[in-house]
């Protein structure tokens, strides 16, 4: 904003500098003048007092210049510059620059009164926004006696017209997208659209574009809406009503609707009511109501109760061998235990009964909330003396059985929620003894891929136990041998009396040593 009041402050210094000559405008300027002020790149009020101290110069030339640039500006650049310019600020000073100062030029004297003239035309168009405008410019005539040229002719044939200019709209503010209702908060911020001057989030009016029709060139943020539409938004959309005709329409309007729904009503009243009463008597809403509901809960418990007991343990076809057990207490992944599988009758069980209300339930409670809801029915005012009327009350019976209706599938709803969360629960559990099952098979290797080498450790760090055999041969102290390598009786010593004979092997062996 501070970069567009200097290029504004340039701008209209260029337009209405002392070195151009006189009665030759620069309308290229004087058009950028009003494109800033009607984009809005500057406040109105802002302009106001750049252009008020530009009439008040000492230089004729440069009062004359701003004069008309001011009147340009008056026809280009919408309501809200207008408004500034028929206030007080502006108009006292202009009206005291021709009553006070004596020393007025009279070119500078006579061109400020017909331009007062033909602003007060302009004014009087728009009484309730320009009123001030007009009455200065009245009391010049009537209090001070000054003679005021007559208007010039087109300014009185298109008074109405020079002022209905295409301007931004203002922005409007709300604590919610307008397009996808988001509320707004720390995370999320509001973005206005210049076109139409509604507020969205980020992702509803990330688009830019240029707005030729209010004098903006370079590309601002519009919403979607608008950049589909590549044009200003309609008058209708953004027009407040004011007018007492407007409020009795919107009034008429109501009360048509009023009436429309007060028919539909009656006609649904008037309807047989034995099919509704035996779809509702057909309707379960509790699993012991529902045989097949219940037959279809027991059956999945079953099967987690057999699905959670533990497999039993494989056998083999293999003699024992006394082989010392390992570590760990699985080496191979047990075996998948089959378990059955839910029927189609069960899974169709399930998922047969969807929980959705009836298209005439929904017409019940909308239709009764809107008939109460709307604040000037003129049935409310009658109230106190006629009581509740008859179609209103049948609009009220039909809401309450449909409201019974949606507590009885309230209550389903949240037994199922409790049910599945069980079962989520369960199979979480499932899962994690799974897991670490699947962790003690990893962590314990294969019996296959241990070391046989005897005494030799593995990366396991273990040491596999020797198998049984026989008892080792006793070393015995060595002893005078004959020529034919015998030992001789009398030196053969016995460690037990319960020794085993010697085998060949072992006497080889004796023999060898």
């Amino acid at each position: 904003m501070i970069s567009s009041r200097g290029a504004f402050l340039e701008l209209v210094e260029k337009a209405t500098s002392p070195l151009l000559p006189s009665g030759h405008e620069d309308m290229a300027t004087n058009l950028d003048v009003c494109d800033l002020i009607r984009s809005k790149s500057v406040t109105p009020q802002h302009a106001m007092q750049i252009l008020k101290q530009r009439l008040l110069h000492t230089n004729p030339n440069v009062q004359l210049l701003a004069l008309h640039l001011t009147d340009l500006c008056i026809k280009n650049s919408g309501m809200p510059f207008l408004k500034e310019v028929a206030g007080p600020e502006f108009m006292d000073a202009v009206t005291s620059m021709v009553r006070e100062r004596i020393s007025l030029p009279v070119p500078v004297r006579t061109q400020t009164l017909q331009y007062l003239q033909n602003w007060r035309y302009l004014a009087e168009a728009h009484p309730q926004d320009l009123g001030y405008m007009a009455s200065a410019v009245r009391a010049l005539e009537t209090e001070h006696g000054i003679t005021l040229p007559s208007a010039e002719a087109h300014v009185v044939a298109a008074a109405q017209a020079l002022t209905d200019t295409l301007i931004a709209p203002d922005w409007t503010d709300s604590s919610v997208c307008t397009r996808c209702r988001a509320d707004f908060g720390t995370f999320l911020r509001k973005h206005h659209c210049r076109n139409c001057g509604r507020v969205f989030c980020y992702k509803c009016s990330s688009k830019t574009m240029a707005l030729p029709w209010y004098s903006i060139k370079e590309p601002v943020r519009v919403c979607d809406g608008c950049f589909k539409r590549k044009g200003p938004i309609p008058a209708s959309k953004t027009a407040v009503p004011r007018t007492e005709a407007s409020a009795s329409n919107t009034t008429s309007k109501e009360d048509d609707d009023l009436a429309r729904a007060i028919a539909l009503s009656l006609q649904e009243s008037s309807r047989p009511t034995e099919p509704s009463i035996e779809r509702r008597k057909a309707e379960g809403t509790d699993a012991d109501d529902d045989p097949e509901l219940a037959a279809a809960i027991a059956a999945s418990l079953r099967e987690w109760e057999a699905s959670s007991q533990p497999p039993p343990p494989p056998t083999s076809n293999t003699p024992s061998v006394p082989i010392p057990a390992p570590t760990a207490t699985f080496t191979t992944p047990p075996p998948a235990v089959p378990t059955s599988s839910p029927t189609p009758m069960a899974l169709q069980t399930r998922t047969q009964r969807p929980l959705q209300m009836d298209a005439s339930d929904y017409d019940h409670i909308l239709t009764f909330y809107q008939t109460v809801k709307t604040s000037s029915a003129p049935w409310k005012e009658r109230v106190p003396t006629d009581g509740v009327p008859v179609p209103v009350q049948n609009m009220h019976t039909k809401a309450a059985a449909s409201r019974a209706k949606l507590a009885r599938h309230l209550d389903v709803g949240h037994r199922r929620l409790r049910e599945l969360t069980q079962l989520h629960e369960t199979l979480t559990d499932v899962v994690r003894l799974y897991d670490r099952l699947l962790d003690a098979q990893w962590e314990t290797p294969p019996v296959s891929q241990r070391p046989t080498h005897p005494n030799a450790q593995d990366e396991w760090h273990t040491v596999p136990s020797a198998p049984p055999s026989l008892a080792a041969p006793t070393m015995l102290p060595s002893a005078p041998m004959d020529a034919d390598g015998r030992v001789p009786a009398t030196h053969t010593t016995h460690v037990s009396s319960h020794t085993p004979p010697a085998d060949p092997a072992s006497e080889a062996l004796l023999i060898d040593l």
